[in-house]
């Protein structure tokens, strides 16, 4: 099953059961959703005033790729246990929910993203978000060069928290909030209760970490590497 959409799409919601969905950036501007090996009565897209909606009834697992416009307003998942990808694209808001590995790639976010997981590996790969708020049970989250903005919430239960952020060391306050011991949280190779208490920090994106770990977060804020001509 292939369908191409040729309205201008801004908004996206998507509810599968299981399977895997990979969110794609689109080559021609227009929107295509491509299902192989499933009928077309087992899958229901409507596209009305610039929103997308998707819906598979299927309850076996089904692999979905969703080749979207660069740049959305926002995109909201509901599934069960479902593999999300997402690469190479650029929204303002996200709102995902799943029982399922989530993995983001080169992904911008400008104004917000919720996230709730469960028996999940959340994969943040290379990515720039602002106020994120992850909801993970059971669950890991791991960062490879991402960079937050604004305040950050991370509520996980029996996982854990590792990877790197990129920038400098003063453009973050990480913290331990509650069921947190900030003796079980490492920033740049230093337990969180040896670093003095910062007095500005207007600037800062703020990462909460909150819930319970099962082993000690480690998280290392890097700065890009720079060439000889500037670009990173």
């Amino acid at each position: 099953m292939e369908r191409k959409i040729h309205e201008n799409i801004l908004d996206v919601r998507v509810e599968v059961h299981c399977g895997k969905i990979y969110f794609r950036r689109s080559e021609d501007h227009t929107v295509r959703i491509v299902a192989a090996n499933m009928m077309d009565n087992n899958i229901r897209i409507h596209s009305h005033k610039n929103r997308l909606s998707v819906k598979c009834i299927l309850q076996t697992p089904t692999e979905i790729q969703i080749y979207l416009p660069e740049v959305l307003n926002s995109i909201e998942v509901i599934s069960d246990s479902v593999q999300l990808n997402f690469n190479d694209i650029e929204l303002n808001y996200a709102d995902i929910t799943s029982g399922g590995d989530i993995i983001m790639k080169n992904i911008i976010i400008n104004k917000g993203c919720n996230i709730s997981a469960e028996n999940s590996l959340l994969n943040i790969i290379g990515c720039n978000i602002r106020s994120m708020n992850a909801q993970l049970f059971n669950s890991n989250l791991e960062f490879k060069l991402t960079v937050l903005y604004g305040n950050n919430v991370v509520y996980i239960i029996n996982g854990n928290v590792i990877g790197t952020l990129k920038g400098a060391l003063i453009d973050y306050v990480i913290s331990a909030g509650s069921g947190v011991d900030p003796g079980n949280v490492i920033v740049n190779d230093h337990f969180l209760l040896e670093f003095p208490e910062r007095k500005n920090v207007q600037n800062c994106a703020w990462l909460l970490l909150a819930g319970y770990l099962n082993s000690t977060a480690r998280i290392k804020i890097v700065k890009p590497k720079t060439s000889i001509s500037g670009i990173y």
